[in-house]
């Protein structure tokens, strides 16, 4: 290597040192932006009905909507303009790990909280609760009992994207009650979506919202098997570990007698959710 060629080659390893750098130090703490009275919320965002999707080429949903609450409540609250800077993924892995490794980050993408994922990023209170249910196709029994499992599902695979508490539940299902069961991984939701779309021997644990919103698209070929429901479960933004963002974002959503008292909520739920549901989910 020539003296030129390693100096444009030292400016090019510099460049991406400092962009790197800026993409993982560069977002505004809430303390940054309150002392400037103005700033910046950088928030991953799975995309996802009913909690954040495209319509008319303008990002909306549950998740979405709460956040526009929260822009509006610091203004009110603290006379601080604030602005949220959204990222955009399809995979659930890549928000998680962003607000896991980066600072100052807020994950939204219809997050479940565990004592597993509490080790590794903070969360807000919960804004929603949640249950996972085991779907399959209407071509199945509908089981009442667990020792039927091995019986019923003999001939099918079990389809889950991998690493999400669906995940979990499927492999203790497994280790409790199904030795022998089949796993195929995908890694969205569209994709598991399609998988059981185009083939009845797959079954699978999901969020009741998202089961909901197959339904609510015209896909009635499925069912759910309500013994397997895991009911416990809550929604919630996880948040970089040690970011202040949490300690603002918990004063929005506690305060008075909490966020999801509410009428924006109760809103906000009404414009995605059907009232059936919405007794289901409610916080």
């Amino acid at each position: 290597m020539n003296q030129k060629q390693f100096f444009f080659s030292t400016i090019i390893v510099l460049l991406m040192t400092t962009l790197f750098a800026n993409s993982v130090m560069g977002q505004q703490s809430w303390t940054e932006v309150q002392a400037k009275g103005k700033g910046t919320l950088t928030v991953y965002v799975q995309e996802e009905y009913p909690f954040a999707f495209y319509q008319n080429n303008e990002l909306v949903g549950i998740e979405i909507d709460i956040l526009n609450q929260f822009v509006k409540w610091v203004e009110l609250r603290y006379g601080v303009s604030l602005e949220i800077a959204m990222t955009t993924e399809h995979e659930f892995f890549k928000v998680y790990d962003a607000v896991r490794q980066q600072e100052n980050i807020l994950g939204a993408a219809s997050i479940t909280i565990t004592k597993e994922r509490k080790n590794e990023v903070d969360f807000t209170t919960p804004y929603l609760r949640n249950k996972s249910v085991l779907v399959s196709s209407l071509n199945y029994p509908t089981l009442t009992r667990y020792n039927d499992f091995p019986n019923y599902f003999e001939a099918a695979t079990a389809v889950v994207i991998r690493e999400t508490t669906h995940e979990d539940e499927l492999m203790e299902i497994k280790a409790l009650h199904f030795p022998e069961m089949q796993v195929k991984y995908v890694w969205a939701t569209d994709e598991l979506h399609d998988a059981l779309k185009t083939n009845v021997d797959y079954f699978t644990m999901v969020d009741l919202l998202t089961f909901w919103s197959w339904v609510r698209n015209g896909d009635m070929g499925m069912k759910i098997h309500r013994i397997a429901t895991a009911e416990k479960e809550q929604f919630a933004f996880a948040v970089s570990p040690g970011s202040d963002w949490k300690l603002v974002m918990d004063e929005f959503l506690n305060g008075g007698f909490g966020f999801s008292s509410t009428e924006d909520y109760l809103e906000i739920l009404s414009s995605y959710l059907s009232e059936e549901v919405i007794s289901e989910v409610k916080n």
